[in-house]
């Protein structure tokens, strides 16, 4: 059942990276400019921060079962009865980031480019790559990822240089934003906004020995600050606050005042490339996890079968919210927090259980 491939550290921080990092693209900058206001960049490297504690006593759990996934550590903590719990919770949560990002990638798609479009028809383009990855695999998308995450990363660099004349470091001040508590007291729930550290506790049996495992954890989070910190930075940097709560695509209206001469300027249209590149991968790799983790979930032999299935459950789903703003309420305002506590709170909740049943199974020394 399970696919019998390995790939490396770089791969799975590629993987990693493009899930975790991928909302600079969204709404984050302005909803972290909202909480915390000029110190949103501070609550980013809290956040990042709270989830790499998290993580160090996750990786010291794992280290007794190496190569083993959340849903391996589940069958073996209570057998098939409690794999199909947590298989169930997993699904759920993956197919919820699935279908809601489908949507806000769509929308936001719609109102960059293709205003005149049906939201499906332009979901319909998502959802087809969606399809060809489910059915070949991982292989080839952690491949093109480790191409295509380099290039992103390059691109965003760039992006970031471009903007400098722009900045005025005024804008960060006051220091604290919204004060202390807006910062650490509420910003403990957004560790959250990391949730798709999950990815990592799936693909340990890909990845192979627990000093990956750590490096991969370790480097994926390091650079995920660097990513969400320094747009947040940059554009509460170019847009004062509170002008900074207007935007909903703040690293396109940014980008929109590039300007350097006759011959550079408006280089948004090649932001839009590189948006829709991030997002398919971020949509690629979850709608595979979400499918392959059904297959381990229910012990089935064949992925294949399941591929358009999903596909026709995604896209239905995806088109209930009545509108974009009902879309984002159920991610910002339900899912987001709900997350957390799936991916950090089950699963060192788990961790501790499998580790305290194998501690009473080895044999005591005399």
């Amino acid at each position: 059942m399970q696919e019998k491939i390995k790939f490396g550290s770089w791969e799975a921080i590629c993987l990693l990276v493009a899930m975790m990092g991928t909302k600079v693209i969204l709404n984050y900058p302005r909803v972290a400019a909202e909480l915390a206001g000029t110190a949103g960049w501070i609550q980013t490297l809290y956040i990042v921060l709270l989830a790499t504690v998290a993580f160090f006593f996750i990786a010291k759990l794992y280290s007794r079962f190496e190569g083993k996934d959340l849903i391996d550590i589940s069958q073996y903590l209570g057998g098939s009865i409690l794999r199909i719990i947590i298989g169930v919770f997993v699904i759920a949560f993956l197919l919820f980031i699935t279908v809601s990002l489908l949507r806000l990638f769509g929308e936001q798609m719609k109102t960059l480019a293709y205003v005149a479009s049906p939201i499906s028809y332009i979901l319909v383009f998502f959802l087809a790559g969606m399809i060809v990855v489910g059915y070949f695999g991982l292989e080839p998308l952690v491949r093109f990822m480790a191409i295509l995450v380099p290039v992103s990363i390059g691109a965003f660099l760039i992006y970031l240089v471009l903007l400098a004349p722009f900045y005025r470091a005024g804008n960060l001040f006051p220091a604290f934003g919204n004060g202390l508590d807006k910062i650490f007291i509420a910003g403990i729930p957004r560790i959250s906004e990391v949730s798709e550290l999950l990815f990592l506790f799936l693909i340990p049996p890909f990845i192979g020995s627990q000093k990956n495992f750590k490096s991969v954890g370790y480097i994926s989070l390091g650079m995920t600050a660097f990513f969400l910190t320094s747009l947040t930075m940059a554009y509460i940097c170019v847009v004062p606050y509170p002008a900074a709560l207007e935007s909903s695509l703040p690293a396109y209206d940014i980008g929109r005042i590039i300007n350097y001469g006759r011959f550079f300027q408006r280089i948004e249209p090649l932001f839009i490339i590189t948006w829709a590149t991030m997002a398919f991968m971020y949509l690629s790799a979850a709608f595979y996890f979400t499918i392959y983790t059904f297959q381990k979930t229910f012990k089935l032999e064949h992925r294949q079968p399941l591929v358009l299935a999903f596909a026709v459950l995604t896209m239905t789903i995806c088109l209930l919210p009545r509108s974009l703003m009902e879309n984002i309420d159920l991610l910002v305002n339900n899912f987001r927090f709900y997350s957390g506590l799936m991916t950090f709170g089950v699963t060192i909740l788990l961790l501790l259980a499998a580790n305290m049943k194998k501690r009473r199974a080895e044999p005591r020394k005399c």
